[in-house]
């Protein structure tokens, strides 16, 4: 799906965590809140390749734990 500009105004020690976090991760603040919004929204994470080693190994935890999931609820 094509991105839009959004331009919003959020406090700064906001704006400055989530550029810490964002260098942390190895990804960008768009990425970050585009991330949390879909998690506020309950929708499913975008299907994009994750950009350093930390988000894809937190990719392949969470595919993990989906995995484990549904084998623990065909097997209930």
């Amino acid at each position: 799906m094509p991105r839009v500009p959004l331009n919003i105004r959020i406090p700064s020690d906001l704006l400055q965590a989530l550029k810490e976090r964002a260098a942390e991760e190895g990804t960008t603040v768009t990425e970050l809140l585009v991330r949390g919004a879909r998690a506020l929204l309950g929708l499913p994470p975008a299907k994009s390749r994750p950009t350093s080693i930390e988000s894809r190994v937190q990719a392949l935890e969470e595919k993990i734990e989906e995995i484990e999931r549904k084998d623990a609820s065909g097997s209930a």
